[in-house]
């Protein structure tokens, strides 16, 4: 399954951490506002950013797993 065939809502697990998957974000960084693949963790600072050309790699690449609900 490819990051872009996530629906907004669904669970995900890397490394021991569960993020749950918030699609298309537009992110603010050191340029400006840029839009990413956004992924939030438990707390406010855990998220796993990717940049929208990573949106055809796969969940495997990843090494993550997507928890079903």
């Amino acid at each position: 399954m490819k990051l872009s065939d996530l629906k907004p809502g669904q669970f995900v697990t890397q490394s021991g951490k569960k993020y749950q998957y918030k699609g298309v974000n537009k992110v603010r960084g050191v340029i400006g506002v840029t839009q990413k693949i956004v992924f939030q963790g438990d707390k406010p600072e855990d998220k796993l950013l990717y940049p929208l050309t990573d949106a055809t790699r796969t969940l495997q690449n990843e090494k993550m797993i997507l928890i079903q609900s």
